[in-house]
C-alpha cells in the first residue's frame, strides 16, 4: 500500500508539472493524468475498505468463534465420555451375568427358571447393546454436524469476503471504462499543441514585475519563458552562444537599415524568450533581419518590431520567401 501510495503521488507530481507547463500546451495530458490518478486514489480507498472488511468480516469472527467452539468441543467431549461410560457399563454388567450363569449350567438340562433368566439376561444384554450403539452412531452424527457447521462458517465467512472483492472490481473497471478511451484519446495527440490553450504574452506582460492583486500565473509563465532555451537541445546549444558576441556590435543605425534590405528575413512561428543579454526575444508573427551567419543552428538578427538585435534559434522561425 505505501508503494502504491507514493506511485500515485508520483503521477500526481507529474500531472500538476503538465498543468503548469509553459504555454499551457500539455494542459489538457495534465488533466488527463490527474483525472487517472483521482480514478487510483479512489481504488486505494476501495482498498482500505477491503481490508476493514477483511478484518470486520472474517478475521474477528473467526477469533471469536475459535474460542467458543473450543469451549464447546471440551464440553461435548467430557459429556460424551460420562455417557459412554454409563452405557459401556451396563452393557458390560449385563454381559458379566450372561456369562456367571452360563458357568452355573454344568452338564445340566436347561429347564424351568433358569430358561428363563438366561433368556431375559440375553435380552437385557441386547437392549444395552443396541443402546450403547445408538449412542455411538448419535454421537457420532453430532461430531460431523458440529465439524461441518464450522467449516460452513468459514465458507460463508470467505463468501462475503468474495462479495467485497467483486464490489472492488466492478467499481473499479467502471472507474477506468468511464474515463479511458478520452484519457487514450488525449494521448494520441500527444505531437499536436492544443489550439485552444497556446497563447502568448507580450514582453512588457511578460517580463514586468507582478503587482498586487495580479495572478500569480502570470510571473509563473513569465519566469518559466525567461528560463527557455530552444525547442531541440540537441541541435540548439545554448551554452555554444554564451561566449559569442554580436557580429554586428557597432553597426549603425543606418547601416543597420542597409543590411535589412539586402540580407533574407525569417518568419517567427513561435514566441521566444530571451535567456541571455546576447539572444534575442520575439513573439509569433514577428518578422526577424538575418544580420549574420549561422553557427548551431543560432542566427544573428534583428526584430524589425522592437528593433533589437541578438542570437535566436532557427527552429523557432522560417524563411520568408519572395516570389520577386
Amino acid at each position: 500500500m505505501a508503494t502504491s501510495r507514493m506511485y500515485v503521488d508520483a503521477v500526481g507530481k507529474l500531472g500538476r508539472q503538465a498543468q503548469q507547463g509553459t504555454w499551457g500546451g500539455c494542459a489538457d495530458i495534465g488533466t488527463a493524468l490527474m483525472k487517472v490518478v483521482e480514478v487510483y486514489r479512489e481504488i486505494q480507498d476501495q482498498q482500505m475498505n477491503i481490508l476493514k472488511a477483511f478484518y470486520v468480516d472474517l478475521l474477528v469472527p473467526l477469533e471469536t468463534n475459535l474460542e467458543k467452539d473450543t469451549k464447546v468441543v471440551q464440553s461435548e467431549q467430557k459429556r460424551f465420555l460420562q455417557q459412554h461410560k454409563l452405557r459401556s457399563e451396563s452393557y458390560s454388567k449385563a454381559a458379566a451375568t450372561i456369562k456367571k450363569q452360563r458357568k452355573k449350567k454344568t452338564n445340566a438340562t436347561k429347564v424351568g427358571s433358569a430358561m428363563d433368566k438366561e433368556m431375559k439376561s440375553m435380552q437385557i444384554l441386547e437392549e444395552e447393546k443396541a443402546k450403547l450403539d445408538a449412542f455411538c452412531e448419535q454421537s457420532l452424527k453430532n461430531a460431523m454436524t458440529q465439524e461441518r457447521r464450522r467449516y460452513g462458517f468459514v465458507l460463508e465467512r470467505q463468501c462475503s469476503l468474495a462479495k467485497h472483492w467483486l464490489a472492488y472490481h466492478s467499481a473499479g473497471a467502471t472507474a477506468y471504462n468511464n474515463g479511458l478511451e478520452e484519457w487514450l484519446e488525449v494521448s494520441r495527440t500527444r505531437e499536436y499543441l492544443p489550439p485552444n490553450q497556446v497563447s502568448f504574452w507580450t514582453d512588457e506582460e511578460v517580463y514586468a514585475s507582478p503587482r498586487i492583486g495580479d495572478d500569480d500565473d502570470r510571473g509563473s509563465v513569465g519566469s518559466a519563458l525567461r528560463k527557455t532555451r530552444s525547442v531541440d537541445a540537441s541541435c540548439l546549444d545554448v551554452r555554444s552562444i554564451g561566449d559569442l558576441g554580436s557580429p554586428s556590435q557597432g553597426i549603425s543605425r543606418a547601416k543597420s537599415d542597409l543590411n535589412l534590405q539586402a540580407n533574407f528575413s525569417d518568419h517567427a512561428l513561435y514566441a521566444y524568450a530571451a535567456a541571455g543579454d546576447n539572444q534575442l526575444s520575439f513573439q509569433q508573427g514577428d518578422v526577424l533581419a538575418l544580420l549574420g551567419d549561422r553557427t548551431k543552428g543560432w542566427q544573428y538578427g534583428e526584430n524589425l518590431r522592437s528593433h533589437n538585435a541578438g542570437w535566436f534559434p532557427l527552429a523557432y522561425t522560417e524563411p520568408i520567401i519572395d516570389d520577386d
